[in-house]
């Protein structure tokens, strides 16, 4: 599998597993979650699936905004018009690179998918997958509201901005205690049927659905609910069922910088599920402090 990511969110720009740069096309922080970046439908960049304005997409989907973009994928925020409702298509390059990058990502998600028995094991379930429009695979999954990236960021520069009186970005500590609990229950899911993430991160973890956010007495926001989902399999390793060995050719740089294990910054070849525990704690700290 290759290192890093697919552009599944918005501040997962892909490449080398470094920490994506935070820019000034976030999405808002609100309540209503509709303010994206407008869609580029001018866009003409190698491999991508052009678009045109009210056009639909595999004869289902109508664009509304572009979400993010990645070096495998882009990912839009689409209208579905066989259930009526908007939902976030991740769209694949065209390309046999891409198209591999895309039927590996499927594979993960139904693994994952069919071994739940229905149970929230805090990771974003696809929708349907599209493979009929070749070359430009994509997968649809239901929209969700801002990640932990966005949200302390947006802290950070309400407390620059002299909106906060907080001393601190960090997030409250029950919120975050909530936070780890489901982070931890998602990686002994995934551990349980043979995956190891790779890459969670604050960018990689969105806060499911329109959750509304607070304004604390000190100025900081607060979600109302701490609900979380995973997100960005591109990178994820499915292991081997029989004797727990990694595929042949696992990238040993898999994991972004920050969060990444002593084992994988030593360029060992015999990591584990235990890299994805040390990804969660290393994000403790930053989720208190916001650094």
């Amino acid at each position: 599998h290759r290192s890093g990511g697919h552009g599944h969110n918005h501040h997962h720009h892909g490449g080398g597993g470094e920490r994506a740069k935070s820019n000034d096309s976030v999405r808002s922080i609100s309540e209503e979650g509709k303010h994206y970046p407008k869609f580029n439908f001018e866009e003409r960049a190698r491999g991508n699936l052009q678009a045109e304005p009210d056009q639909a997409l595999y004869n289902r989907y109508t664009p509304i905004s572009r979400l993010g973009k990645g070096v495998y994928a882009k990912v839009i925020q689409a209208f579905d018009q066989t259930t009526t409702s908007s939902v976030a298509l991740k769209i694949f390059r065209g390309g046999e690179t891409y198209t591999q990058a895309a039927m590996e990502e499927m594979a993960v998600l139904e693994r994952l998918q069919k071994s739940s028995n229905g149970n929230d094991y805090c990771y974003l379930g696809f929708n349907n997958f599209i493979t009929g429009q070749i070359p430009h695979y994509a997968i649809s999954f239901p929209i969700c509201g801002p990640s932990i990236f966005d949200v302390l960021r947006q802290n950070t520069l309400r407390i620059r901005n002299k909106q906060s009186s907080a001393t601190s970005a960090g997030m409250p500590l029950d919120v975050v205690r909530s936070m780890m609990f489901q982070l931890l229950r998602f990686v002994c899911y995934s551990s349980s049927v043979g995956i190891i993430h790779t890459d969670i991160k604050p960018e990689n973890i969105l806060f499911a659905g329109n959750i509304p956010f607070v304004q604390t007495a000190n100025g900081q926001l607060r979600p109302s609910n701490s609900g979380i989902k995973v997100i960005d399999m591109g990178n994820a390793i499915m292991v081997n069922s029989i004797d727990s060995s990694l595929p042949p050719n696992t990238p040993v740089d898999c994991q972004t910088r920050h969060y990444r294990a002593p084992e994988v910054a030593l360029d060992s070849k015999h990591f584990s599920y235990a890299i994805d525990i040390w990804s969660v704690a290393t994000m403790v700290p930053e989720l208190l402090s916001g650094e």
